[in-house]
């Protein structure tokens, strides 16, 4: 491979992340604490304009400036607010809100016209930061916990889209595991700048569409830099090399390791069908959600919306 090549891959691999695509994805999560609800949850929140236009206020004077703090003041929304959201976000009663459950390979249907659109303080608030403007609420969609998979966990990565038509792709996303290697294996690989040294760690993964190597640098469960080397797996091409480094706002994920109790989870598999093959599952953000990367294009990547804020 030549070094135009090497150098082009390394810069797409450092790119900060930009805007997220209008083609975004949502992720489910668990609310549940003392005196709150136990829900499952989308918000809507980032897709909201600016608090300071009034008029497209969602959230009730009943509920902002000096409001008190009753159970993070979780409510539904009365018709008329509802109706102004799903106006707003560019949604409406008859689409659907579709979700696959990577860790369980399972597919949810929900028609929004039967789902309750809610609002409450981020579990960030308290009653010392009264007044409460809009911004403080998380405002979205409750999934009725009853019509998922009992055998689901409540932390699962379930990934969600509003849409007329189901864009997943079915029973097509696989959880990954890696086996130790010898990092010697990959001190030719110095073109890339890796710097192989007794402080790394090297995985890797192989199935059917590519060969996975993960060089973490620094001993132990917490590495300060992961480089990824993506290979076709039949002629063993480099197609793609990611970096990212830890910093304040990103966390390299516990990978999924045979034979170690302490992991975490990585998924590879076609996610959308009119998208490729998917990896996601190597970083975590402090601030939003890790996007998900494609195996074969090193500069696309694909957003998913939440509501984590601090």
């Amino acid at each position: 491979m030549s070094k135009g090549l090497c150098l082009l891959l390394l810069l797409l691999s450092t790119t900060a992340f930009g805007q997220y695509p209008n083609n975004y994805l949502f992720q489910m999560v668990h609310y549940e604490t003392e005196y709150f609800p136990s829900i499952e949850f989308i918000s809507l929140s980032p897709l909201l304009p600016p608090e300071d236009d009034t008029a497209k206020r969602i959230i009730k004077e009943d509920y902002l400036g000096y409001a008190g703090f009753d159970n993070y003041n979780y409510h539904e929304l009365d018709p008329e607010q509802r109706s102004k959201l799903l106006k707003q976000v560019g949604f409406s009663e008859t689409d659907c809100l579709y979700l696959y459950d990577l860790e369980q390979n399972v597919h949810y249907k929900f028609e929004l016209q039967e789902l309750k659109v809610s609002a409450f303080l981020n579990f960030y608030s308290s009653e010392n930061d009264q007044p409460y403007r809009e911004y403080y609420y998380h405002i979205g969609l409750e999934v009725p916990s009853e019509r998922l998979n009992p055998d689901r966990s409540k932390y699962s990565f379930t990934l969600g889209r509003i849409a007329k038509r189901n864009p997943f792709a079915m029973d097509s996303i696989r959880n990954m595991q890696f086996k130790i290697e010898d990092c010697q294996n990959y001190d030719s690989s110095d073109s890339l700048e890796l710097s192989i040294d007794s402080t790394c760690i090297c995985y890797r993964h192989q199935n059917e569409d590519f060969n996975l190597v993960v060089i973490d640098h620094g001993k132990g469960f917490y590495p300060k830099q992961r480089d990824m080397l993506i290979s076709e797996t039949k002629s063993g091409e480099l197609i793609n090399h990611r970096r990212f480094r830890r910093s304040e706002g990103t966390h390299l994920s516990a990978l999924n390791v045979a034979g170690r109790n302490y992991s975490g989870a990585q998924f590879s598999g076609k996610l959308l069908k009119d998208q490729g093959i998917i990896l996601y599952g190597f970083i975590d953000l402090s601030f939003g959600c890790a996007p998900l990367f494609f195996v074969n294009d090193p500069a696309n990547r694909l957003g998913i919306l939440c509501d984590n804020r601090h």
